[in-house]
């Protein structure tokens, strides 16, 4: 996993560093170690900004005090702005936004290998926010009203996601809306090209696994009621 380091003040992530990087993944800094005064990789000269040139999994910023947010975190605010997965590990204050949007808060670095996982997985906010806004920009360009709902259904190995529709669509335009979802997803699971997309107007959506155990009630139900019929019918007079 590519992750990006920040942090509330120098210093602050260069534990976090080496717990992340003894865990296998692989380091990006929006203020390098070996040179901390530097700006926003973004601003300085001759500089470039990871989350826009590296393909990165998720952002950490670490704190080890509680004060309010301060200029060397913008990366946390950037991966807000960019629906990149964010992780805040240590004492937080205040609520700016970027707070609330974090996917994982923990409180200490040997939590972050676990943190980072949870903040990459379908389930995360960061991936909800990416299913949503695919469905919308696809209904918008299709002259449609945004949707009613979007759930993201966990499974045991893949979710499904279920969109609550005001109007039916035809099934060109539902193709173009798994597409859309499925894509989004790219970046939360190896097998995104699997995810079910679930399309429902008028009544409550469920997902693939969901419709199957239904399905499967129902058989069962029949059998029982058929059973029930055939047993009393022999004991007829």
């Amino acid at each position: 996993m590519l992750v990006l380091l920040t942090e509330a003040e120098p210093g602050d992530a260069a534990a976090a560093a080496h717990i992340l990087g003894a865990a296998g993944h692989t380091l990006s800094y929006c203020h390098p170690p070996w040179d901390p005064d530097r700006a926003c990789g973004a601003v300085a000269d001759g500089g470039r900004c990871a989350l826009v040139d590296d393909d990165i999994d998720v952002v950490v910023d670490v704190r080890q005090r509680a004060i309010p947010i301060t200029e060397r975190e913008h990366g946390a605010t950037c991966a807000v702005q960019r629906g990149c997965p964010l992780v805040v590990c240590g004492p937080v204050t205040g609520s700016p936004m970027v707070w609330a949007r974090a996917d994982v808060q923990c409180d200490s670095v040997p939590d972050l290998p676990a943190a980072c996982a949870s903040a990459t997985q379908m389930t995360s906010p960061s991936a909800r926010r990416a299913v949503i806004g695919a469905v919308r920009r696809v209904l918008h360009t299709l002259d449609r009203p945004p949707p009613k709902a979007v759930h993201l259904q966990p499974g045991q190995v893949v979710s499904d996601v279920v969109i609550t529709l005001r109007s039916a669509l035809p099934e060109r335009e539902q193709r173009l809306l798994q597409s859309a979802v499925q894509h989004a997803l790219m970046g939360y699971t190896p097998l995104w090209e699997h995810v079910a997309v679930v399309a429902h107007h008028g009544k409550p959506a469920v997902g693939r696994r969901a419709a199957a155990g239904q399905a499967a009630d129902a058989a069962a139900d029949g059998a029982s009621r058929s059973g029930r019929s055939a047993s009393q019918g022999r004991s007829a007079p």
